[in-house]
């Protein structure tokens, strides 16, 4: 995998933060690394770094492959990091459920509300 200019810094920021942490008692190096990635880098970034990792790409300090493991995947649903456009489209199929079993009972059917699947 050739590597483009934003995914170096990508790896550069990644073995920075890694490199801080080897400065830390040894029991919360791979937990410092993990928690300030998931707290300070975006989804999109940290999509792009599992991608980098799952390929072998980037020359990750072992410490950072270490702590890819704590890291949480942005469009894994048991993350409280989820991307926005993936809360949103959650929201509208719960909104669309309720919707759907609403309108089943007659609770919304004066106002023109259609079930999900209906035109």
């Amino acid at each position: 995998m050739l590597l483009n200019h934003t995914d170096e810094k990508l790896v550069r920021m990644a073995n920075q933060i890694a490199t801080f942490f080897l400065s830390q008692p040894e029991d919360i190096r791979i937990e410092g690394v993990a928690t300030h990635i998931n707290k300070f880098w975006e989804p999109r970034m940290r999509r792009r770094f599992f991608e980098m990792v799952d390929a072998g790409a980037g020359d990750f300090l072992p410490l950072v492959l270490a702590a890819s493991k704590k890291i949480k995947r942005p469009d894994d649903p048991a993350s409280p990091f989820r991307s926005r456009a993936s809360r949103k489209a959650q929201r509208l199929e719960r909104r669309d459920r309720i919707i759907t079993f609403s309108a089943g009972r007659g609770t919304f059917g004066d106002i023109g509300v259609r079930p999900a699947g209906r035109t």
